[in-house]
């Protein structure tokens, strides 16, 4: 009598981190801008967004110099005292915001990065464009010594122009400046000593402002 074997199924491996990467289609790339309305719709979105003036800044940066483990020992004070708690805020309401802050700050630091990334970008692309000019110029240079090509020596000869014009903006000497005449020397006066009664006297030791005599 012949056995038969039963397949149990195979279980399905799950994809590596790195498969889930590759299988994932690109996401589509943002015009500039596209780019610039979705930055202000994230901005909309975003809670406490103000703007501080720079002396604002300054002051609370100063004010807010204390070290965490200080913050959390005073935060454990909410829990101790209901009376506190009342004022500033329920415990677990000013846990979440401490740890919110944290969080922010990590978003904070993601942005930035984000921003150095964005600002080399345009770094190459700018750099890409000037290539791509110098060399149109070049072999415009070239192509207008060929007969037939007075139009474009035309566009060859302005931008020839225009080039120059800037170099010679930027290699403008400075006009040097006249030393100023040095200051004449303060007349010596002699001190008047004005004698002071002594009622004066225990006024000004006193503090209290003396009126001027006649």
């Amino acid at each position: 009598m012949r056995k038969t074997t039963i397949e149990t199924p195979k279980k399905k491996q799950k994809p590596t981190p790195q498969q889930a990467a590759t299988d994932t289609p690109p996401a589509a790339l943002l015009t500039p801008d596209e780019a610039v309305a979705q930055l202000h719709a994230l901005q909309a979105q975003l809670p406490g967004i103000t703007e501080l003036t720079p002396q604002e800044r300054t002051i609370l940066r100063r004010s807010i110099r204390i070290p965490d483990s200080a913050i959390l020992a005073s935060l454990s004070v909410i829990d101790i005292s209901s009376d506190v708690a009342q004022v500033v805020g329920q415990p677990d309401e000013v846990r979440q915001q401490h740890d919110d802050d944290g969080r922010w700050d990590t978003f904070e630091t993601e942005l930035k990065v984000l921003l150095q990334r964005v600002s080399d970008a345009n770094i190459i692309r700018h750099q890409r464009t000037r290539v791509i000019a110098v060399q149109a110029y070049q072999i415009g240079q070239q192509l207008s010594r060929n007969p037939g090509n007075a139009g474009l020596a035309e566009h060859v000869d302005k931008v020839k122009r225009l080039r120059n014009a800037g170099g010679r903006r930027k290699a403008a000497p400075q006009t040097p400046q006249t030393p100023s005449p040095a200051p004449a020397p303060a007349p010596t006066t002699t001190p008047v000593v004005v004698p002071v009664s002594p009622a004066a006297s225990s006024m000004l030791h006193a503090g209290m402002p003396m009126e001027p005599q006649s």
